[in-house]
């Protein structure tokens, strides 16, 4: 994968990891809005694509392992969880998987020669900082986009150019971890699209509920949230309520085909597998159900839809659960009867127009005109 140099362009690496959708769709949305400018040529990496090492190859399955048993309370205790978030014990994994990658990564820059790079994961942003502190990496510039409400461990890096945080509360959490400025606060990168939605809402009669199960082809990862599904499903299926149900089931095929089946009669429910364009579905739902990825959350709230969490998996979106719920734009239910019987109530024309109004507070419109206009200032 090699481009000829052209001098007179700047050529910008935008790398995420493929664990978890966000990270690459936060990198896709920043390659659109880049490559409306002038001469600059871009590359959007899956930096685990480019590396050869079979620890790391193993790295989205030990993430999902990770998750998935904290999801479930299985290693969710205070002792360990304060020993996994600790800088040391972060520290031994990010040096393994750092030091079986960043070879491979580097003979990758070295071909490309790219003047900036941009990170949207921390796992290919630790190996570019570890580079360029061994002066592996010369004269490029380094920028890190944050796609998660609260900030963690793995983020405070040497030889960042700027960061790209999404509120004062993760600003003020890295310059407590040593990080110097220039940290901008910009907002969670989305298309356009999901606040193009904010603005033609309506309040309609027949209202819809859309449930995303997530993007994961995993089943395992998704057990959590299908049991949920599961029940609420049953109570649809006994209570005929007034709103449609719509499903989105991701990658994966198998619970696509149990959903299709289970729910072959009722009318009032669809089934998705993997949606594209998330936008046109999400246009015609007014409250939408599903776990509290950064990214997702961010594009439910631009279109200033009533968002519900009913789980979160990893620490970053426990994490995210908290900072939203303070915020007024989410809401967590652990009883999925509970949030059954309170659907009538947050589907009222009066519950959405308060919800709108707590998302227009919370929403951050220019979020990519400032990191694009920052990045080019450099």
């Amino acid at each position: 994968m090699s481009l000829q140099k052209n001098i007179e362009k700047k050529r910008i690496l935008l790398l995420y990891a493929s664990m978890g959708m966000g990270h690459k769709k936060a990198a896709d949305v920043l390659e659109k809005e880049l490559s409306k400018i002038d001469n600059i040529e871009i590359l959007n990496i899956n930096v685990l694509s480019i590396i050869s090492s079979f620890i790391v190859k193993a790295l989205p399955d030990l993430n999902l392992l990770y998750r998935t048993l904290y999801s479930f309370s299985i290693i969710n205790t205070k002792m360990l969880r304060f020993t996994l978030r600790r800088k040391k014990s972060i520290s031994y994994f990010n040096e393994l998987f750092i030091d079986s990658a960043k070879s491979d990564v580097l003979e990758f820059i070295k071909q490309i020669k790219p003047d900036i790079i941009i990170c949207t994961h921390a796992f290919p942003a630790n190996i570019i900082s570890n580079l360029i502190e061994n002066r592996s990496i010369k004269n490029t510039k380094f920028f890190i986009v944050a796609t998660d409400y609260v900030s963690h461990k793995t983020w405070p890096l040497k030889n960042v150019t700027e960061y790209f945080v999404p509120n004062k509360e993760y600003r003020d959490s890295l310059i407590l971890q040593n990080v110097k400025d220039p940290i901008t606060i910009s907002g969670i990168p989305v298309s356009k699209k999901f606040y193009e939605l904010y603005y033609h809402q309506k309040f309609k009669d027949n209202k819809e509920v859309l449930f995303i199960i997530g993007s994961n082809r995993y089943d395992l990862e998704n057990l959590k949230i299908t049991k949920k599904l599961d029940k609420f499903i049953k109570l649809f299926n006994k209570y005929k309520p007034d709103y449609s149900l719509n499903i989105v089931c991701g990658k994966s095929e198998s619970l696509k085909k149990k959903y299709e089946k289970i729910c072959q009669n009722n009318k009032k429910i669809k089934v998705y597998g993997l949606v594209e364009n998330m936008s046109e579905v999400l246009e015609k739902c007014e409250l939408v159900i599903t776990k509290a990825g950064g990214i997702t959350s961010t594009e439910i709230i631009a279109a200033g839809k009533i968002l519900v969490f009913i789980a979160g998996l990893g620490i970053q979106e426990l994490e995210n659960i908290e900072y939203l719920e303070n915020n007024k734009v989410a809401k967590y239910y652990d009883n999925i009867k509970d949030l059954y019987n309170d659907i009538p109530l947050l589907l009222s024309n009066e519950n959405l127009k308060k919800v709108s109004t707590s998302c227009k507070i919370f929403q951050k419109t220019s979020t990519l005109k400032i990191i694009v206009n920052e990045i080019l200032k450099k």
